[in-house]
């Protein structure tokens, strides 16, 4: 099964989590129409306040609830 890759745009608001060695970061965006969205995902590099277009998927975790799978960006 394939998954449709989407576009999402926003402003990093929060960072909750990130690792060092492989760059996993759990963190949240609020988009260009004003949502609040959780994205994970390999991403170095990424500070609070900066403005990106993630692509990838939505996903919807038994723990952590719906979030964006980021698999690539650009500032």
């Amino acid at each position: 099964m394939t998954v449709e890759q989407e576009k999402i745009e926003g402003v990093v608001t929060t960072i909750t989590f990130y690792n060092e060695e492989n760059h996993y970061t759990v963190s949240q965006i609020q988009t260009t129409d004003n949502q609040k969205i959780t994205i994970v995902g390999e991403i170095p590099a990424i500070k609070v306040g900066e403005n990106f277009i993630f692509y990838g998927h939505w996903d919807n975790h038994i723990r952590y609830g719906p979030r964006f799978v980021v698999e690539s960006f650009t500032p």
